[in-house]
């Protein structure tokens, strides 16, 4: 019983590593979305709002609100990293 075991782990220490499938990285501004929701393509985008200024260079983020038609509270919460 154990010997087919060991002979079986044996064969898997042989198989090289690079044989695994290898998965491209995720490029974020090319990629398209996967997942589409109702509506999402009437969002009203913000983008390159001031949030802070670290020495010279300023810092920016994009924001992305609902459509005005939207009668939904939003809650944000907003927390810069630490540096």
């Amino acid at each position: 019983m154990r010997r087919p075991i060991l002979i079986a782990s044996m064969a898997l220490l042989l198989v090289p590593a690079g044989t695994a499938i290898a998965q491209r990285r995720p490029d974020l501004l090319a990629d398209r979305c996967v997942l589409r929701l109702p509506g999402m393509d009437k969002v009203v985008v913000r983008t390159g709002l001031p949030f802070k200024t670290a020495g010279d260079r300023r810092l920016a983020f994009d924001l992305y609100l609902p459509p005005e038609s939207s009668a939904t509270a939003l809650d944000a919460l907003i927390r810069p990293l630490p540096s």
